[in-house]
């Protein structure tokens, strides 16, 4: 009778899987985890919208910008062709930039010269200036706000241009001084134009305010290359 061996039963320990919840998601390899520390999913729409109102907000600020700022970036539009401030200025400075410059240099020279010499100009004193300078033109039939016009010059820029003759002035006070003698010689020469001014005291001031402007203009170029000599004046573009 045969034997009936005994079978062995195989024990089945099965390792626990574990139960994978519906927030873990399955990365692919290689992956750094994602960790949303507010536990919440990101919303892909809101964020666009998002994107999309600060871009149409930038656009509309730099819109805005350049509709206020249009006359200082721009000077003309030519058939819809811009004329930037840049090109008309470029163009001024290749033609007048080296006069302008040393126009500028000249005044600051000036100006620190008089400073040095505490020489100061009071508003009444420019007011008055001012003032005469306009009667000067009404007796001769003009106005200072047309004569202006005329060279293209505006009434503050005629003011500095007052203020730099008086700074010159008072620097030159001595070199321009006029005596009765130059007067009465000058007067003297120019009979024919004076008597067309029945008012001698007049006419001896007018004569006199000639003689001082030729003065004034020999003194005051012979004055300022001096100064130019004795400063020190670095150039980065003329």
């Amino acid at each position: 009778m045969a034997t009936k061996k005994p079978t062995r039963k195989r024990s089945s320990s099965k390792t626990p899987q574990k139960s994978i919840s519906k927030q873990d998601e399955v990365l692919p390899s290689g992956a750094d985890p994602i960790i949303d520390v507010t536990g919440k999913k990101p919303n892909s729409r809101r964020s666009r919208s998002r994107y999309f109102t600060i871009a149409a907000v930038v656009v509309l600020v730099l819109a805005g910008a350049v509709y206020l700022l249009k006359n200082q970036l721009f000077s003309a539009v030519v058939n819809g062709q811009l004329v930037t401030r840049w090109q008309v200025l470029s163009k001024l400075e290749k033609q007048y930039g080296s006069q302008t410059l040393d126009s500028i240099v000249t005044r600051m020279l000036v100006e620190q010269d008089a400073a040095k010499k505490h020489i100061v100009l009071s508003q009444d004193d420019i007011d008055s200036e001012v003032k005469k300078i306009e009667t000067q033109l009404t007796d001769q039939g003009m106005q200072l706000d047309s004569a202006l016009a005329a060279q293209g010059m505006t009434r503050a820029e005629f003011i500095e241009e007052v203020e730099f003759r008086m700074f010159l002035e008072k620097l030159l006070e001595e070199k321009i001084a006029i005596t009765d003698e130059e007067v009465a010689k000058f007067m003297d020469e120019n009979k024919a134009y004076l008597a067309q001014n029945a008012d001698s005291t007049k006419a001896a001031e007018q004569a006199r305010e000639q003689l001082k402007n030729e003065k004034l203009s020999s003194e005051a170029s012979t004055y300022i290359e001096e100064l130019k000599k004795q400063a020190s004046i670095q150039y980065f573009s003329r």
